[in-house]
């Protein structure tokens, strides 16, 4: 056979063996892919049974969440002097009733005490856990479970708390959910601060912004069978639809909107006890000039310490006159809320009696609130 013949045959056997391969190889790399989908298809359902999380289900005590920052290798306090001994103080009351004022100021007077506090609304605090746990508590109403915020119970400093329900105040730090609530002696909280309002014009307030919710549906078995508010102001339930214009049409609605508005305080000044630090009322402190709302201050600084060295290191006026300039965010920003005080976009009403209220359904309403025998007590 010529060596052209031979060099031929060898080069198509050599041909063939290098298609075998790789076809073998690609075989390979197939049942590698998938293998490995197998793999991922399997961990991803496993994951999703154990809180969703790859990581967890991989390191369950060691790797953080995407989102954590990593754990500082070095990291020593030192003989630092603080500012105030820390406290952790909450702020509430039924929407439109001066939270925001009132947390503002003790904000302002909390900062001057010591110039570490933190303070936010529960819900942007809760976000911000995130870096420190590998497992952050979720907010979803529907698995909303105890210890929100326990991560700020050990920050060493001083920490102020918006929120309105005593549903989801109770659950912000752990021990605070039991039988007696925050007075019991394992619920971090210090102070509570609340916020009330003569009930007709809260009631129109929540109308003008259009956050009025259905209650009767929750509400109506208690009243009528007269039961303890318990299960209704502490209970976490799926969120009601908004009220549209022609429920306020009915007197009814409006008994029932301070009905809840008004059970619901009560019930959180029984739940405080003796943690109950001040309960403002909005219209003699808020609305009877710049003296008052510097008495308001006073009242909160007493509140927060006997000591008179710290008393005294406040300046009241200077506190009162920041809290003052408070604006709300322009009603063409993008931005619904301001993050640090919370104040949102047309917060405050201006010339309310002027923006084309019904004045016959405003005044059924708190004719009908007024008349309402469960009321009367308020």
């Amino acid at each position: 056979m010529s060596t052209k013949v031979m060099r031929n045959r060898h080069s198509g056997s050599s041909v063939r063996r290098a298609w075998m391969r790789a076809r073998t190889s690609r075989n390979g790399t197939k049942l590698k892919y998938l293998a490995m989908l197998c793999f991922l298809l399997i961990t991803y359902r496993v994951a999703n049974e154990n809180g969703g999380s790859l990581l967890l289900l991989l390191r369950p005590s060691q790797t953080p969440s995407y989102d954590s920052l990593p754990v500082e290798r070095v990291c020593t306090d030192g003989e630092r002097r603080r500012p105030a001994k820390p406290l952790i103080a909450l702020v509430a009351g039924g929407s439109r009733s001066g939270t925001t004022y009132l947390y503002n100021l003790i904000r302002i007077v909390l900062r001057q005490r010591d110039p570490n506090t933190i303070s936010g609304w529960y819900e942007d605090l809760a976000y911000a856990t995130r870096y420190a746990s590998p497992n952050p508590p979720s907010m979803n109403n529907n698995n909303f479970r105890p210890g929100l915020l326990d991560a700020y119970n050990s920050t060493g400093t001083t920490v102020l708390v918006k929120v309105h329900t005593l549903a989801h105040a109770t659950r912000l730090f752990t021990g605070c959910d039991g039988p007696r609530d925050f007075q019991s002696g394992h619920c971090p909280v210090d102070l509570i601060f609340l916020t009330h309002r003569d009930l007709g014009p809260q009631v129109n307030s929540l109308r003008r912004m259009g956050w009025g919710r259905q209650q009767s549906f929750y509400l109506k078995p208690i009243i009528a069978s007269k039961n303890n508010p318990h299960q209704y102001c502490r209970a976490i339930r799926p969120t009601s639809p908004l009220l549209v214009d022609t429920d306020w049409e009915s007197p009814e609605t409006w008994a029932t909107q301070a009905q809840a508005i008004a059970m619901c305080h009560l019930e959180f000044v029984l739940a405080a006890g003796k943690k109950l630090a001040l309960d403002m009322a909005m219209e003699k402190s808020l609305k009877s000039g710049f003296k008052a709302r510097v008495n308001l201050a006073d009242d909160i600084i007493r509140s927060i310490t006997s000591k008179k060295h710290e008393q005294a290191g406040i300046d009241l006026l200077a506190a009162v006159t920041e809290a003052d300039a408070l604006r709300p965010l322009d009603c063409a920003s993008w931005q619904a809320v301001n993050p640090i005080t919370h104040f949102h976009r047309g917060h405050v009403a201006q010339n309310a009696s002027d923006n084309g209220e019904d004045e016959m359904t405003r005044t059924r309403g708190y004719a009908a609130i007024e008349r309402d025998p469960y009321l009367a007590k308020w």
